[in-house]
């Protein structure tokens, strides 16, 4: 029986992994916005600094530009120093280390943890150094809103994966429970139920519909073996009861008649079961279906013209195919024994080869009483007969054995009502 919700099963790892997949798309993507947010800023602060420097450093007179004590809080800072690294003017009081881009505080009377953050820039001028600088607290506050926010994502990334992950593993169990809840009923013998298909036409309905067919193929086979054993117990009953009538009353002649109809049956049986087993693990010689069918129309022609009927062959073009001269042989006389039992004196029959860009077509008709419209897929069941034909010779195997040889060639074998009279084609597939 199938157990719910077990441990480590498919829907659980689905759930994990696309928890995990979605985390880690999470967390890329916001390293990725926060390292473009701080970017961008820096950048900006960057190119306020240079062309603050690129305004004052060609200026003669630097010194009448910056005062030697800057008041407040201003956009930026300056120091101009001479050749010997002394200040001349501005509120940088210290010269940088290194020409270019530096960090430093501002802790002028204030605790080292409030301090300003500068960024600077120092230039070699023609009098001596110029340094320009300006506070970073812009970049430290949305740097610290951004790591709030990074934070703030990655945790209702990681909510929405866990709970997404538990939707998708319950959504995926239970569709995968009630599959194998229909299946559990099924195997308990209710086999009229079928999976259930939604309108959504997702995997599992495909798998659904996949199923379905199969059960629907596995109920007509059941059928047709429930219908071939009751028509074997019809068609046997009778001549077993005969043979016993017989063998009591010392017939014995009689009783080995009646035997041997009974071993054509089963033969018959077995041929058919052997050829349905077999057609897929064979390499066919290759023949031609006309010499097959003028051959066979040969032999018959005069049984024909005995029983008052007419026997008409068509022969189109060579129809070349991978086949067993013998058994397709076998075929068209099971044929034309069925319409010589079956139509009435007078009747015409035609045999008629043609070849097309499909493969090769045989067509087997007559101007008989033919079968009703319901019953023409029926007619290669085995056993199955016509009521009407129960009193004829034959047990209902002539057509399943035709069936099964043109089974046995790969070759479709479909009849056809032509009131009057009935008409069966096989196609075969096109010589390769």
């Amino acid at each position: 029986m199938w157990q719910k919700n077990q441990p480590e099963s498919a829907g659980t790892r689905l759930a994990n992994t696309y928890a995990l997949l979605f985390c880690g798309a999470g967390l890329l993507l916001a390293t990725i916005a926060f390292g473009l947010a701080r970017q961008v800023v820096s950048h900006r602060i960057d190119q306020s600094i240079t062309d603050e420097m690129d305004a004052l450093a060609g200026n003669d007179g630097l010194a009448s530009f910056i005062p030697p004590h800057i008041s407040g809080r201003t956009v930026f800072r300056y120091g101009l120093f001479d050749e010997n690294g002394l200040q001349t003017a501005g509120d940088i009081s210290a010269l940088p280390t290194s020409e270019g881009w530096s960090q430093f505080l501002s802790k002028e009377s204030v605790p080292e943890e409030t301090a300003d953050h500068f960024r600077s820039l120092s230039k070699r001028i023609k009098t001596g150094w110029l340094v320009v600088a300006t506070d970073t607290d812009d970049l430290e506050n949305i740097t610290s809103a951004l790591l709030l926010a990074y934070g703030a994502t990655l945790l209702l990334t990681a909510l929405l994966a866990v709970f997404g992950g538990k939707w998708l593993a319950r959504v995926f169990a239970s569709r995968l429970d009630l599959l194998a809840a229909t299946a559990d009923d099924i195997a308990q013998g209710h086999i009229q139920k079928r999976m259930p298909v939604s309108a959504k036409a997702d995997e599992f309905d495909r798998l659904s519909l996949a199923l379905n067919h199969m059960l629907d193929r596995n109920a007509q086979l059941l059928e047709q073996q429930r219908q071939i054993t009751n028509d074997m117990a019809h068609d046997l009953r009778i001549p077993l009861t005969r043979l016993q009538q017989k063998l009591e009353a010392g017939q014995l002649a009689e009783a080995r008649r009646d035997t041997s109809a009974m071993m054509e049956i089963v033969a018959s049986l077995l041929r058919i079961t052997e050829l349905e087993n077999d057609g897929s693990t064979r390499v066919l010689p290759v023949i031609n279906l006309k010499n097959v069918v003028i051959q066979v129309a040969e032999a018959y022609r005069t049984i024909f013209e005995e029983g008052e009927r007419t026997l008409i062959v068509h022969m189109g073009g060579s129809a070349a195919l991978r086949g067993d001269a013998q058994l397709l042989a076998q075929l068209l006389s099971n044929l034309l024994e069925n319409i010589l039992h079956h139509t009435p004196a007078g009747s015409t029959a035609w045999l008629s080869v043609e070849v097309s860009e499909a493969g090769s077509v045989l067509n087997v008709a007559d101007d008989g009483p033919g079968v009703p419209d319901q019953e023409t897929e029926n007619i290669f069941t085995r056993f199955r007969r016509l009521q009407s034909n129960r009193a004829t010779k034959g047990h209902g195997l002539g057509l399943s054995l035709v069936k099964a040889i043109a089974t046995y060639h790969h070759a479709s074998c479909i009849a056809r009502n032509l009131k009057p009279g009935l008409q069966i084609t096989l196609r075969f597939p096109k010589l390769g």
